[in-house]
């Protein structure tokens, strides 16, 4: 699964989008993610099993892991 990662000037998860769009637009509507400075966006694949957590904090701690091969 492609998961789109922004961390703050630390390093610090600020949060993931599915997919690696960032933004969208359909008819005369158009959405985006706008970012702060400082922030980073980072690309990755993860395992098709890390979108079908519902459990927050073991989403992060996965998230993290593979976050430290890249």
């Amino acid at each position: 699964m492609k998961v789109t990662v922004v961390t703050d000037q630390h390093g610090n998860l600020v949060g993931t989008i599915r997919g690696h769009k960032l933004s969208e637009k359909q008819g005369n509507i158009e959405a985006g993610v706008f970012l702060s400075p400082g922030h980073t966006v980072r690309h990755i694949e993860v395992d098709d099993a890390l979108g079908k957590l519902t459990d927050a904090d073991e989403f992060h701690s996965r998230l993290t892991k593979h976050m430290t091969k890249c």
